[in-house]
C-alpha cells in the first residue's frame, strides 16, 4: 500500500497537485538484471531501465508514475494481469500479442555470445569456425561445463541447442545473473550464454577478477530488438501511445539510448541509435 508520503512525492515528480483531475497510474518496471537495473556499488540506481524509468517520469506528467525493480517473469505476470504496467527490453513474439502492447520504435540491443574468461580462449578455438564463431555442433561432446539465464528467450541455434541437451557439454541455468558471471569468474563453468552488453557490465566490477571476453555465436542473430511493453488495458494503451509521441522526437530517442551507452561498444551504440521501426 503507497503511504500518503509517497503520494506526494509522486505528485509533486508528476506536477500535478490538489485540485487536479486523478491522472493513470503507472508503473514502470525494471528488468532485475545488470546493467537494466543495478542493485549495488557505486552505480546503484543507475541502470539503463531505471534511468529511463526516470526519465518517462519527468517528460510524461499526465501519468502518475510508480518506479519497482522486478525478475523478467514477474514482470510478464504484472503486464499481463495488472493494467498499467510498463517495461523495457521485451521481444515481439506471437504469445505476447494478446497481453502487451508493443512501442512504435524498437533498440537494437547486442545479441548472444558465448563468454568466456580470456585464459580459456586457446582451450575454445576446436569449437570455432572459419570466421572465428563458435560452431555449436562442434560443442556437442565436448566435456565442459556450460551456463545461461533461466526465463529468457533464446533464439535459433542457441536455443536448439539449449533444448537438445546433449550429455556434454552439461548446461546449469539460473535467473541470477550475477550469480552465474561469479561461477564463470570462479571456474565453476566454463563458459555461459550471455548478451555481449552483460559482459561489459560484469568484466567492469572489482568483484569479478578475470578478464571476460565474448565470442559471436554461429547461428545467430548479430543484434536482437527489444521493445517497450505495456499491459494490453486502457491504460497501458495510453501510456504506450504517449511514450510513441515521446520518442518520435530523435533528440528524445537518443536520450533514451543514451542510458545504455557506456555498456556498449562504439558499433553497437551506433546500431541502437538508427531505431527499428514496426
Amino acid at each position: 500500500m503507497r503511504t500518503a508520503s509517497s503520494i506526494v512525492a509522486a505528485a509533486l515528480l508528476c506536477g500535478w497537485g490538489a485540485g487536479a483531475g486523478a491522472a493513470d497510474q503507472v508503473t514502470w518496471i525494471s528488468i532485475s538484471q545488470a546493467p537494466a537495473s543495478i542493485a549495488e556499488g557505486p552505480l546503484a540506481g543507475q541502470g539503463a531501465d531505471e534511468v529511463t524509468g526516470r526519465m518517462f517520469a519527468r517528460a510524461l506528467t499526465d501519468f502518475d508514475w510508480t518506479l519497482e525493480v522486478a525478475r523478467p517473469l514477474r514482470i510478464q505476470h504484472e503486464v499481463e494481469h495488472r493494467d498499467g504496467v510498463c517495461s523495457h527490453g521485451f521481444a515481439r513474439l506471437p504469445e505476447r500479442e494478446r497481453i502487451m502492447i508493443f512501442s512504435a520504435r524498437a533498440m537494437a540491443v547486442p545479441g548472444y555470445g558465448m563468454i568466456l574468461r580470456a585464459d580459456r580462449l586457446p582451450d575454445f578455438r576446436p569449437y570455432l569456425d572459419a570466421s572465428g564463431a563458435v560452431d555449436l555442433d562442434l560443442l556437442k561432446g565436448a566435456r565442459l561445463t556450460g551456463a545461461y539465464v533461466a526465463a529468457r528467450p533464446h533464439f535459433q541455434a542457441l536455443k536448439a541447442f539449449i533444448e537438445s541437451a546433449p550429455e556434454h557439454p552439461a548446461l546449469v541455468s539460473s535467473p541470477d545473473t550475477v550469480s552465474l558471471f561469479r561461477q564463470l569468474d570462479g571456474q565453476r563453468v566454463d563458459f555461459l550464454f550471455g548478451l555481449r552488453d552483460e559482459t561489459a557490465y560484469f568484466a567492469g566490477l572489482a568483484t569479478i577478477r578475470s578478464k571476460l571476453v565474448s565470442l559471436p555465436i554461429a547461428g545467430t542473430d548479430h543484434y536482437g530488438v527489444a521493445y517497450v511493453a505495456c499491459s494490453n488495458g486502457p491504460v497501458g494503451r495510453r501510456a504506450i501511445a504517449a511514450i510513441d509521441a515521446y520518442l518520435a522526437d530523435d533528440r528524445h530517442w537518443t536520450d533514451f539510448v543514451s542510458a545504455w551507452r557506456r555498456w556498449l561498444t562504439p558499433e553497437d551504440y551506433a546500431a541502437a541509435l538508427k531505431s527499428q521501426v514496426r
